[in-house]
């Protein structure tokens, strides 16, 4: 793990090499994503200073993932940056998704827990706490759950509620709102996700699985201040199937259930047509016949089939080693600790 020099002062202009900085471990992260979030970025920053400097914390760094912005995100980051040596902005090349630029946050984040959360103040700063006290009770990770969400029309409510049941049957881990991207998790689960190569991709499915154990805390869900949301029904499904294909092996699986069973009725049903046959003398019934070997090799070909399944699965994540976003610039923040020699 990296050391790092902390700085006492928010004001990063006055932190030089050995002034106002000591090495230390950081107590907490906050990792936000932006694309094209230029009018929340003031107001979220006073908000998260606000609510952060009210907690008995030791130390605290907001990171910011500028996804490709191509409003003014970048250049309030950089502003904020300047003025707070607590903020580091890191921007990506070009626009790669939420789960990526979540990737490269928590990859940067040194806290011994990491929040992360959205950008257009739907999910409020001052829940934090909440997080915190829920995540102390010894959870791996904490989830939010908006309890009584903004209005929403039929679409995107249906597309939620398919997220929300394909999340819960494919990581085995019920939540009541799979779909917020408020979280808590511990550095443990940030530094075993890491290693997941592509799979990086579904993040917070990945995220869940890896952890131990996952509590809940109800928040609140405000109305969007700026912009327009990024999500839609076409969306949702469309990231939906991607992750049923790219991430879980469930679907294959069924799939060779299936034909194991098919196999298995198949079977039987040939036995007792031929035992009925030669003992109790029952008529011959071509159309039975020709169903039974039909149910059985369709359940041989749905076997194998789900076999071949599982293993173009495996060798597709063995291949994936492509890096899964790139970073462009880094600012602000913490200056590494040399090495003793």
């Amino acid at each position: 793990m990296t050391n790092y020099l902390w700085c006492d002062r928010a004001d990063a202009s006055s932190c030089g090499p050995g002034d106002h900085q000591v090495k230390r471990r950081l107590e907490l992260s906050v990792v936000v994503p932006i694309f094209n979030e230029e009018g929340n970025l003031s107001t979220l920053y006073d908000r998260l200073i606000k609510t952060l400097d009210s907690l008995d914390l030791r130390s605290f760094e907001l990171i910011f993932v500028d996804d490709g912005s191509t409003d003014g995100s970048f250049r309030r980051l950089r502003e904020l940056s300047m003025v707070d040596g607590r903020v580091r902005v890191i921007k990506l090349v070009r626009n790669f998704g939420q789960h990526a630029a979540l990737s490269a946050g928590l990859e940067r984040s040194e806290g011994e827990v990491v929040i992360v959360m959205d950008a257009d103040l739907q999910n409020a700063p001052e829940d934090i706490p909440r997080f915190l006290a829920k995540i102390r009770e010894g959870y791996d990770l904490v989830s939010g759950w908006r309890v009584s969400r903004q209005k929403l029309g039929v679409m995107r409510r249906l597309g939620s509620l398919i997220v929300n049941r394909v999340m819960t049957y494919t990581t085995g881990v019920f939540l009541h709102d799979h779909g917020c991207g408020y979280k808590a998790i511990t550095r443990r689960v940030v530094v075993e996700a890491s290693r997941y190569g592509h799979l990086r991709r579904f993040l917070v499915p990945l995220l869940l699985t890896l952890s131990r154990s996952v509590g809940e805390v109800p928040i609140s869900d405000h109305e969007r201040q700026q912009g327009r949301s990024k999500y839609n029904f076409l969306h949702l499904v469309a990231m939906t199937f991607d992750f049923l294909t790219a991430f879980s092996m469930r679907p294959f699986r069924i799939v060779g259930v299936g034909g194991i069973l098919g196999v298995s009725l198949g079977g039987m049903g040939a036995c007792v047509y031929l035992l009925a046959r030669v003992f109790l003398a029952m008529p011959a019934n071509n159309h039975l016949l020709a169903a039974l070997i039909l149910l059985l090799f369709a359940g041989l070909q749905f076997t194998i089939l789900g076999l071949l399944g599982e293993y173009l699965v495996r060798a597709y994540h063995a291949a994936q080693n492509l890096p899964l976003y790139a970073v462009e610039e880094e600012i602000g923040g913490f200056l590494p600790v040399e090495p003793s020699a």
